[in-house]
């Protein structure tokens, strides 16, 4: 669908609600004149050459796709290079008013841009994750997909997270991943024509965007598997057996060819994943440990909840204080630069300077350098004989002595974005600043210096505090902006300060007392950050294995699984997930996996739709081309009347019916529906529970469920995902059938009549 035309009305002062979304027909129609062509597709050469097509077309779009993140992912970080070496020499040079005045102009230069971008094309803000997921689930947004949307995304993604805000780019990526796997489905079906069109039905669809958002997984976490289990996670609801194979072929691709852009041509195993740990052992923990790390995801669902919650009340704020005005929207934008930029210049100077002996005080004195030493030249001695793990910055400290670091090797380890020394320059003794090491780099920078393992004591309570309330600040206001931008790496980012916070602690406590080795606050942030983006997002298995492939560090697989199961358990008792809330924040239909709150008593009868619109096997052109153009309604029962009952002969779709009535044919030549009609549509009867029918909807992949009167066996109503939406509002509330009697509206039967959706907010994480 082409984006329309922008005006200075249409961007700046109103603009226009996008076309409401869709259910896909998933399922496969058996009218004769598409069974005729399926079949005449079905020969052994065609059936051979469809399925190598389909190889080639996940090759072509794994490789597209991690060629893309690559060329994207090198523009962000060298605009966020550029920001971060500016605000380090004007810190340096102690001119904090210039500096932010400056900074703050950078930020509006690459921002201004972004959101004009997301004013022409409204489906090219936040992260793209909801539409996804929507899509999985049976929903299609329209020009979510769009080529388009691609282009201009990849440019709005490359200004927004490279200036520096509370977002991250893996969001848009996963989205633009499932966009240009779409696409290239379009392009080989333009280039040839009928030979691919069997291909190109919504089922086979499905299934190449599931591959394509694990593709993006696989690019933006360097984890295939994780691609994979989110592909699975999200798609479960209708499994196709063909998606677990072509998922992690298109993720090896991607995988494999973003390592040879990023490595070269020869590869170093050791720097596969994207948080490569610089340690030389494995931090232990003890078996008692795993309450604490159980506790840990308590704090990580109830805070993620938290999250939640204060996101969606602004989002709501959002859509009725400012809404369709696009001038509104740049304003808004301009506040949070204004906060942003504030917080970032000004908060560190409040911050005194760290000695950069502090991030080895924890180690127990040696009479010599040599014993220390021991730790580099015997292999076999993996850590301290006490227990400490040290990252390599660490060893050569403790190697060389305190001499060993001066200017030149602080100046190695801002090189290294490990530690930000500007505001530390004039000091006698060499230090780093905490807050400015954790917020004037990049979030992926943050996320990293979080996980370093063997630097027990490089941020401190103050800092780790201080910062967590800012950027959790940052990070709401932020991520409903209109920008392209996601909420995965803030969410690493407060969850990975969460458990360093707790490890903390923890050392201060418990592990405080004679016997006891201290646990590592970096292993900590690992397990932090799973827990509260899975007590935000809800997304259990693949964000443990995403964290696991993201920092190689397999140890911690049961602390991290855990984790992550109680911040569901958690963040699910107070509130929904937040990538399910936005999807209904868009009016789409999402069919949950279990309706929340009751619905025991509810029966089809109490939610179907009983004033259907039913056509005859054969109907009077005129007729017909009246009723297509008076609704929107997507299927039509085609029906007989026999002795005053309705009786089922099938299912016509819009998509095959719209076509012959609105064609040149005089109103009144009569039009045989039979050879349109899907001749074995799914009903169930009026008397089944509404959740057995659910679950019809979901594990079938349907449409429309037709309703049948358990007795005379007549069409007495409809039922479409729209319907079970209202099931699941019911059920929010506690209502029962005995309680409260359910009035279904009379609306239309189909997914595109659902709540008309305002303006798509750009409010996605």
């Amino acid at each position: 669908m082409a984006p329309p035309t922008p005006t200075y009305e249409t961007v700046w002062r109103r603009i226009p609600k996008l076309p409401q979304a869709e259910g896909a027909d998933f399922d496969f129609s058996d009218n004769p004149t598409h069974a005729e062509y399926t079949f005449s597709q079905g020969t052994s050469a065609q059936r051979k050459f469809k399925a190598g097509l389909r190889w080639m077309l996940l090759l072509a779009s794994g490789v597209s796709v991690s060629v893309i993140y690559f060329g994207m992912r090198a523009g962000i970080e060298g605009l966020q290079d550029v920001r971060a070496d500016f605000l380090a020499d004007g810190m340096k040079k102690g001119e904090f008013a210039s500096t932010w005045v400056q900074h703050t102009a950078i930020m509006a230069a690459l921002l201004i841009p972004a959101t004009l971008i997301v004013l022409v094309e409204p489906q090219s803000g936040g992260s793209g994750i909801p539409e996804v997921i929507a899509y999985l689930n049976g929903i299609v947004a329209p020009r979510s997909f769009d080529g388009f949307v691609v282009c201009v995304k990849i440019v709005g993604t490359i200004l927004s997270v490279g200036s520096g805000l509370a977002i991250g780019p893996e969001g848009p990526t996963i989205h633009l991943a499932a966009a240009i796997t779409l696409n290239m489905v379009w392009v080989a079906h333009t280039l040839l024509g009928d030979k691919f069109a069997a291909l190109s039905n919504d089922h086979d669809k499905r299934l190449f965007l599931a591959a394509g958002s694990a593709a993006g997984i696989a690019c933006a976490f360097r984890a295939p598997v994780g691609g994979v289990i989110f592909a699975l996670e999200e798609a479960i609801s209708h499994f196709d057996a063909n998606l677990i194979v072509r998922t992690y072929f298109i993720c090896v691709i991607s995988y494999f060819t973003l390592t040879i852009l990023v490595e070269g041509k020869h590869l170093d195993t050791d720097r596969f994943t994207e948080y490569q740990l610089s340690i030389g052992c494995n931090v232990g923990y003890d078996a008692e440990d795993i309450f604490l790390f159980a506790i840990l995801g308590v704090f990580g669902g109830l805070l993620g909840a938290l999250f939640n919650h204060i996101n969606m009340k602004l989002n709501y704020w959002r859509k009725k204080h400012i809404g369709p005005y696009g001038y509104r929207r740049l304003i808004e934008v301009l506040v949070i630069i204004l906060c942003t930029s504030i917080l970032v210049v000004f908060v560190p100077t409040t911050f005194g300077c760290t000695s950069i002996d502090n991030i080895v005080n924890h180690i127990p004195k040696f009479d010599t350098i040599q014993d220390c030493a021991r730790i580099d030249s015997d292999p076999n001695v993996t850590a301290i004989p006490f227990g400490y793990c040290l990252s390599q910055p660490v060893k050569r400290f403790c190697q060389h002595g305190p001499d060993y670091i001066d200017e030149e090797r602080l100046e190695h380890l801002y090189e290294l974005k490990l530690l930000r020394t500007s505001l530390c320059a004039k000091d006698a003794d060499p230090g780093y600043n905490e807050l400015e090491t954790l917020m004037q780099g990049s979030g992926h920078e943050a996320v990293a210096v979080l996980f370093e393992e063997g630097a027990t004591n490089v941020f401190g309570y103050a800092s780790l505090f201080i910062f967590l309330f800012i950027y959790f600040f940052l990070a709401v206001i932020s991520s409903g902006a209109s920008i392209p931008g996601g909420l995965v790496i803030p969410m690493m980012t407060i969850g990975g300060t969460m458990g360093r916070l707790w490890a903390l602690v923890i050392n201060d406590t418990i592990k405080n007392v004679p016997g006891k080795t201290p646990i590592d606050p970096g292993a900590w942030a690992q397990v932090g950050a799973a827990a509260f983006w899975c007590g935000s997002g809800r997304v259990t298995v693949t964000i443990a294995v995403i964290i696991l492939e993201t920092t190689g560090e397999y140890s911690y697989l049961p602390a991290i699984g855990i984790a992550v199961q109680f911040a569901k358990w958690v963040g699910d008792y107070i509130n929904p997930g937040l990538y399910h809330q936005l999807i209904h924040l868009k009016a789409m239909d999402l069919l949950e996996y279990v309706p929340r709150g009751a619905t025991k008593g509810a029966y089809v009868r109490d939610i179907m739709v009983k004033n259907v619109k039913t056509v005859p096997t054969e109907g009077r052109c005129g007729d017909l081309r009246t009723m297509i153009q008076g609704c929107n309604h997507n299927g039509f029962p085609v029906v007989d009347e026999v002795n005053g009952a309705l009786v089922l002969r099938g299912l016509v779709l819009r998509k095959y019916l719209a076509p012959r009535v609105i064609s040149a044919i005089p109103d009144d030549e009569m039009i045989d529906l039979t050879v349109l009609m899907t001749r074995t549509p799914y009903t169930c009867e009026d008397n089944i529970l509404a959740f057995q029918a659910l679950n019809m909807f979901r594990l079938l992949g349907i449409r429309h469920l037709i309703v049948r009167d358990h007795e005379t066996n007549a069409v007495v109503g409809i039922l479409t995902r729209k319907d079970f939406h209202a099931l699941h509002d019911w059920g929010t509330h506690g209502l029962h059938v005995k309680d409260t009697p359910f009035t279904t509206p009379n609306h239309a039967h189909d997914a595109n009549e659902s709540i008309a959706s305002d303006v798509a907010l750009s409010t996605e994480a």
